[in-house]
């Protein structure tokens, strides 16, 4: 953290415009965000309840309220995204909680062998790294061409294996099969949470620019929500379901949602085209000041000017 250089492009501008500021003597050098930097409880109130009106109550560019479904849906690109990692998280923990149980009782394992199947997390974690070192070769290749959603090939294919490895977990966990399919169930199943983790992050990043850490600390809620909420009747649900069948549902539903990365893929342009924040990150207007008033120096996201007395 500390030999990074800074990425933020306002944080980038005021150094520059100081520097400027400090080599030239000039003070009418100014970066435009330090002329509308908010007080300190603006900053606390807007940081606490961003990622709530983002997503729930109200948009941030109208004035009115709106129905709760019009409302849910001005950032459809978050409150999908934010859908599909709030059912992952939530089956991930129950399939956690479950592991230990389910290999005793099936297949007889004691407390230490049982304890060897939570390897599986580590195993697909790594293949995750693995995989996400040829997802960034594939951005690099194509962000130019398909922008933000070129981080988004991966977790197309893990849309795809998430059901594939909760059906092959629901159906292979038998005294009739051996122990090593579950375990390779959930080693792929693992694989797609941590390459689905860090695509959410960077695909969020990517669209909401300096609106990113309400965008993923509204998608960050509702991970952490299914991962407390679904271990809290998971329990009940292997008891009167059994693990089978229990599991059964969870790929049903995961089949359902397969959708959603394909979708942002092919359509995420168009979405943040419609969007009131993504399309000031990814789609600036043109600056239409007289040249009289001022002269610019344009960066994606916000300027640098120079005022003319």
């Amino acid at each position: 953290m500390f030999t990074m250089k800074e990425t933020r492009q306002s944080i980038i501008l005021q150094r520059l415009a100081q520097k400027m500021r400090e080599e030239t003597g000039d003070l009418r050098y100014r970066a435009r965000v330090e002329g509308t930097q908010p007080a300190l409880r603006e900053l606390v109130w807007i940081s606490c309840t961003r990622p709530i009106r983002k997503f729930i109550i109200l948009d941030t560019n109208t004035t009115a309220r709106r129905a709760s479904i019009e409302v849910l849906l001005t950032e459809p690109i978050a409150t999908s995204i934010s859908l599909w990692v709030f059912f992952m998280w939530g089956v991930l923990f129950c399939l956690i909680s479950s592991v230990s149980p389910l290999f005793k009782t099936l297949y007889g394992f004691n407390a230490g062998q049982s304890g060897m199947v939570y390897t599986t997390i580590v195993v697909g974690a790594f293949i995750g790294l693995g995989a996400n070192v040829y997802q960034d070769k594939l951005y690099r290749q194509n962000v130019a061409r398909r922008g933000p959603e070129a981080r988004l090939y991966l977790a197309c294919l893990v849309a795809a294996l998430f059901p594939l490895a909760m059906f092959m977990f629901a159906w292979t966990a038998s005294q009739q099969s051996h122990w090593i399919w579950p375990v390779i169930a959930l080693t792929i199943f693992m694989f797609g949470a941590f390459v689905a983790y860090l695509v959410v992050f960077l695909y969020l990043a990517d669209c909401y620019g300096p609106y990113a850490s309400s965008a993923l600390a509204g998608q960050s809620l509702c991970r952490n929500m299914g991962s407390f909420a679904f271990p809290l009747f998971a329990n009940d649900m292997f008891v009167d379901l059994t693990y089978k069948w229990t599991n059964t549902l969870f790929a049903g539903i995961a089949l359902v949602i397969v959708p959603i990365p394909f979708v942002l893929f092919l359509y995420g342009s168009s979405l943040r085209k419609r969007s009131t924040l993504c399309s000031k990150v990814t789609f600036p207007e043109e600056d239409t000041t007289s040249q009289a008033d001022a002269s610019y120096v344009n960066t994606p996201q916000t300027r640098l000017s120079y005022s003319v007395p």
